[in-house]
C-alpha cells in the first residue's frame, strides 16, 4: 500500500466511513484451526495479530477444514470459517476474495486418513474432506489471478515418497513466498524441491504483543482461584502427555532443585496430561496441580507467562516461554534476534497482500474515486467529531471541579450530618470519578481524531 493510500483510507475509518470490501486488502489464513491444539491457534492469533499490525485495514479471515462445525473452548469462541472439500470452484472462490492466501500449521502432507483420527470422522468422510488439497496442491491458479500464495512457518511431519514429492513440487509452485517452522522439515522440503527453504522462528516468540501482561495477570488469578495454578510461588510448568510419562523423574528433580510446585498442562486434544500427573505425583512432596482442558488461549499462555520454567515437547509453548523470559529446555537463542527474524518473515508475507491489493484496486478506477469520496466525507466528520470531543472534554472539566467543590464542602462538615446528607456526598463522589473517567476517555478520543487526520 502507497503512503498515500494508506493515509486516505486510514483516516476514513477512524472517521467511521465504511469502506467497500473491494477498498481494502484481504487476507486469508488457512490451518487446523478447528482443533484444539495450542500450537495452531496460537499461531493463527499471532499471524492475524502482526498482519493487521502491518496492515491496519486488511481484513484477515481464518479458514480450517470443518471450521465453525467444530467448536472448541481454547480458540476463545472465535471459530474459524469452513474450507469444506477442496472443490475447484472453492479455490477459485477464495482467489477471488482474497489478496493473499497463507498456510500455516504442521500439515504439509498428503495423509488424509490421519485427519479421521483427529477430527473423529469415519475414513469415507475424511477422504471426502481430503484437507491436503488446500494444504499441498494449493489454489491452483487461472489466467489473470491477483492473489498471491504463501506457505509460512509450515512443518512437513513426515519423509515425502516420491508422489508426495511430486503434489508438494506442483502446489508450491505457485507460491510467492515458502517458509518452514524446523531443520527436519527443511531437510524434507529440499529433497522434494531441490532447493533450499528458509526456517523462520515460530512466531509466538512475538506473543508478548498479543497478550498484554494485565490480562495474563488476571487470568493467572483466576486459574489460581480456581485452584489449578498455584498460588505462593511460580511453578515448573510441564506439558502433559503419554509419551512425556516417563519423564516424570526428571521433572521432579528439576522442581525440587527449583523449590517450586509443579503444574500439568495439556496443549492439544490428546495429549493426556493426567498420565504424566499421575506418575509424577508420588516424586513429588504434593500433588501437582492440574490445568484442566477447557481452557482459552490466554489462559495457557498466561500459566506459561508465569511459571519458574516450562519443560514440554511444544514449539509455540517453547516460544512462548521465551518471549517472556521464561526458561526451557531448548537451545538457547537470542531472543530479540529471534523475534527480529520473525517480524523480518511478516514483513515479507505482508508485502505480498499489500501488493497484490494495491494492483487490484489500481486496476479500477472506480476504487480510487470511492476512496477520494471516503477522504472527503471523513474530513469533514473529523472536523465535527474534534469540536464536539473539544466541548465535551470542557464541560466535563467544569463537572469536576464542581462536584470536587461541593464534595470538599461536606466532608468539612462530615460531622453530625444526617443520612440523607451522607448518601449524596456518596452520590457526588461516584459522580465525581464518573466525571473524570468521561474526561480521560474524551481526551483519548481527542487524540486518536487528530492522530487519524490526514495529512
Amino acid at each position: 500500500m502507497t503512503r498515500s493510500a494508506g493515509a486516505i483510507t486510514a483516516a476514513t475509518v477512524a472517521a467511521g466511513v465504511p469502506l467497500r470490501s473491494e477498498l481494502v486488502p484481504s487476507v486469508a489464513l488457512l490451518g487446523l484451526f478447528d482443533v484444539a491444539d495450542y500450537d495452531a491457534l496460537l499461531t493463527a492469533r499471532i499471524v492475524e495479530r502482526e498482519l493487521s499490525r502491518r496492515l491496519p485495514l486488511a481484513r484477515v479471515d481464518r479458514y480450517a477444514p470443518l471450521g465453525g462445525k467444530r467448536p472448541l473452548a481454547l480458540d476463545g469462541g472465535r471459530p474459524a470459517l469452513t474450507l469444506g472439500p477442496p472443490e475447484r470452484a472453492r479455490k477459485a472462490e477464495l482467489r477471488t476474495r482474497h489478496d493473499l492466501v497463507v498456510y500455516l500449521g504442521n500439515v504439509l502432507h498428503d495423509r488424509d486418513g490421519l485427519y479421521a483420527d483427529l477430527y473423529g470422522v469415519s475414513d469415507v468422510e475424511a477422504e471426502r474432506l481430503r484437507p491436503s488439497g488446500f494444504f499441498v496442491d494449493g489454489l491452483g491458479a487461472e489466467p489473470g489471478d491477483r492473489c498471491r500464495v504463501a506457505w509460512y512457518g509450515v512443518g512437513v511431519p513426515f519423509d515425502l515418497d516420491a508422489a508426495a514429492a511430486e503434489r508438494v513440487r506442483t502446489g508450491l509452485a505457485s507460491a510467492c513466498r515458502v517458509s518452514v517452522r524446523d531443520e527436519d522439515s527443511q531437510r524434507r522440503l529440499l529433497a522434494a524441491l531441490g532447493s533450499e527453504v528458509t526456517v523462520t522462528p515460530h512466531p509466538a516468540v512475538l506473543a508478548a504483543r498479543l497478550f498484554p501482561a494485565d490480562v495474563l495477570r488476571k487470568r493467572r488469578d483466576y486459574l489460581s482461584t480456581m485452584g489449578w495454578y498455584p498460588t505462593e510461588s511460580a511453578p515448573v510448568l510441564v506439558e502433559g502427555g503419554g509419551e512425556r510419562a516417563g519423564a516424570a523423574a526428571e521433572v521432579a528433580r528439576t522442581a525440587m532443585e527449583l523449590g517450586a510446585p509443579v503444574a500439568v498442562v495439556g496443549l492439544d486434544a490428546s495429549s493426556g496430561q493426567d498420565e504424566l500427573a499421575d506418575a509424577i505425583t508420588p516424586l513429588l512432596p504434593g500433588p501437582p496441580f492440574r490445568l484442566p482442558a477447557e481452557l482459552t488461549l490466554e489462559d495457557v499462555t498466561a500459566a506459561i507467562a508465569h511459571a519458574r520454567a516450562f519443560v514440554g515437547a511444544s514449539a509455540a509453548a517453547d516460544a512462548v516461554a521465551r518471549a517472556f523470559g521464561v526458561p526451557s529446555k531448548a537451545a538457547t537463542a537470542d531472543v530479540v534476534e529471534l523475534q527480529e527474524r520473525a517480524g523480518s518473515e511478516l514483513d515479507a508475507v505482508a508485502a505480498l497482500a499489500e501488493d497484490a491489493w494495491a494492483g487490484r484496486a489500481a486496476a479500477d478506477g472506480r476504487n480510487v474515486s470511492a476512496l477520494l469520496r471516503a477522504l472527503d466525507h471523513a474530513e469533514e466528520r473529523y472536523r465535527a467529531l474534534l469540536r464536539a470531543y473539544e466541548q465535551r472534554g470542557e464541560r466535563l472539566v467544569e463537572d469536576r471541579l464542581r462536584y470536587a467543590e461541593i464534595v470538599e464542602g461536606l466532608e468539612t462538615a462530615a460531622d453530625g450530618l444526617p443520612a440523607e446528607f451522607v448518601a449524596r456526598q456518596s452520590e457526588l463522589e461516584n459522580q465525581l470519578e464518573v466525571a473524570s473517567a468521561a474526561e480521560a476517555e474524551a481526551r483519548l478520543e481527542l487524540e486518536r481524531a487528530r492522530a487519524a487526520r490526514p495529512g
